[in-house]
């Protein structure tokens, strides 16, 4: 996950593909520029959840760090 985020930070693939595996559901593509989407491709979760945040917050996961 790492190099294919460094590798889209050099240079944007707009169809790059991360296949996630999972032991209880079948596996998944997830798209890189996933991790790199701004306020406006957010969620209505993810905008709700960052508005509610005060002070210092640690992300901890955050993968690209979208939520920031």
């Amino acid at each position: 996950m790492g190099q294919a985020m460094l590798d889209y930070l050099h240079i944007p693939d707009e169809k790059a593909n991360i296949t996630v595996h999972c032991d209880i559901a079948d596996d998944d593509m997830m798209p890189v520029k996933l991790l790199f989407r701004n306020w406006e491709e957010m969620n209505a979760i993810e905008r709700i959840a960052i508005e509610n945040c005060f002070g210092r917050v640690l992300d901890l996961g955050a993968g690209a760090g979208c939520i920031w």
